[in-house]
């Protein structure tokens, strides 16, 4: 056993093997391809004082699973460090690993040693832009973008984010421009299709076209609450207008038989 240890690409092999094992007991992050937004930055609150459904014991297993996780992380820094095994992907998988548990700088430091230690991949530099959007530093964020879409162009959700880095901006052409890549490069991507049809709602006013993404997306999905609020107000709008619309001509047909007959139309002025 000493012997096989002594070769260093043996050991290396035993060890990732051992980070393997042990991370496939917890929960796998993986970013999915449409939804990939992280949770938004909690907004400062003042505190109240409550009844908490949570005891007092499950408050403190909560603060011990986090020391644990970060105890855990730093064993495998030192043990990496020791062993000459740091690289690129093992910080990457770090800060996947830290990105899961909502752990948000201590994931954004793992990644950005993963950049020092030569590592490139799309998925990181899009952690890496989704990280900075949380702290609302877009120009980093369009970097980081940029970076991923130049690794991986025919990425929906690339496209997609990039979309909604846009709109924040109020670029709404370049917005709209990557929601609709997005759409071209995967049809059944529901986020990319709502987010199209929020742009169209929202903020160019173009209820037909914001229509047709929301019935698409609703289509794929008809648990989206937001898509279908929207189109019901959508098509609320257009059935008035349409009767309105009827009603005027209708007004118009009684104005014109009106006006043929000279009496009535002195009537009218005389009851003016």
């Amino acid at each position: 056993m000493f012997a096989l240890l002594q070769n260093k690409e043996n050991l290396g092999r035993f060890f990732l093997l051992f980070v393997f094992v042990f991370l496939s007991d917890l929960p796998a992050f993986a970013l999915s391809p449409e939804l990939n937004n992280l949770p938004p930055k909690p907004a400062k609150k003042i505190a109240v004082k409550k009844e908490s459904s949570e005891s007092p014991s499950n408050v403190r297993t909560d603060i011990l699973e986090r020391q644990e996780i970060l105890k855990s992380l730093n064993e495998f820094h030192q043990t990496w460090e020791v062993l000459d095994l740091f690289s690129g992907e093992a910080h990457k998988n770090a800060g996947d690993y830290l990105l899961e548990r909502q752990s948000f700088s201590e994931a954004e430091k793992e990644f950005n040693r993963a950049l020092e230690l030569e590592y490139r991949d799309s998925s990181l530099y899009l952690q890496l832009g989704l990280l900075r959007m949380r702290e609302n530093d877009l120009q980093v964020a369009m970097e980081n973008f940029r970076a991923a879409l130049s690794l991986k162009p025919d990425s929906p959700t690339i496209h997609n984010q990039l979309g909604e880095l846009y709109a924040r901006q109020k670029k709404y052409s370049l917005a709209e421009k990557e929601f609709s890549r997005a759409v071209e490069l995967n049809p059944n991507s529901e986020s990319a299709l709502l987010n199209l049809g929020n742009l169209f709602y929202y903020f160019k006013k173009n209820f037909l076209h914001a229509k047709a993404a929301y019935s698409k997306a609703l289509e794929i999905n008809p648990n989206l609450d937001q898509a279908k609020n929207n189109l019901q107000i959508i098509l609320a709008g257009q059935k008035k207008a349409a009767a309105a619309e009827k009603e005027f001509a209708q007004g118009e047909d009684l104005d014109h038989d009106f006006l043929k007959d000279d009496s009535a139309k002195n009537s009218h002025f005389l009851n003016f």
